[in-house]
């Protein structure tokens, strides 16, 4: 209850037996089309189209090393 999931990946996550899980929290982690939510829940439009593989690199740039 409570948990901020600001940029949590979810991709691939069974979360249909979560409870207390919100639409605030659901649009502010990131998901794909594997990820099973409640049916009280929508998926957003901003989750990618398709599973995250294994390994793969964040999209988001990383600051240059000094």
């Amino acid at each position: 209850l409570g948990a901020d999931l600001r940029g949590a990946d979810l991709a691939g996550t069974d979360l249909r037996d979560t409870l207390f899980l919100t639409a605030a929290q659901v649009i502010a982690a990131r998901g794909d089309t594997a990820t099973r939510l409640p049916r009280a829940l929508a998926r957003p439009a901003h989750w990618a189209a398709a599973p995250s593989a294994p390994g793969r690199r964040s999209s988001r740039r990383r600051p240059a090393r000094r």
